[in-house]
């Protein structure tokens, strides 16, 4: 499953309906930490033992200030791990592929 784009019209039916764990992005365009975990991130979402688990998306934090603020994004990136609707853990800033894989897995206890 590629990387989902979400913003304010979307988030509530792709990331807390979702009936899977949804790993999200919060970035920003001007954010240099963010431009280097794009790809990092978008590597992780193809990994076989993700693959129809968990969803991947990506919000726009400049864009959806009102998600960011409700769920205290306050830097960039943040990836934010949700199941069932409830935020159930957090990784801030830039981590290099293996840090992030080995920080979800331990979040979702895979």
């Amino acid at each position: 499953m590629s990387v989902i784009l979400v913003n304010r019209h979307n988030f509530e039916e792709e990331v807390i309906e979702s009936d899977i764990p949804v790993v999200v992005d919060f970035w920003e365009k001007s954010s240099n930490q963010c431009r280097l975990l794009n790809p990092i991130f978008e590597e992780v979402s193809l990994e076989k033992e993700y693959r129809n688990k968990i969803k991947f998306v990506k919000i726009n934090s400049e864009e959806n200030k009102p998600i960011s603020t409700k769920y205290n994004v306050e830097d960039v990136p943040c990836v934010v791990v949700f199941v069932k609707g409830k935020e159930i853990g957090r990784i801030p800033g830039f981590e290099p592929k293996s840090v992030l894989q080995q920080k979800l897995n331990y979040i979702l206890r895979i």
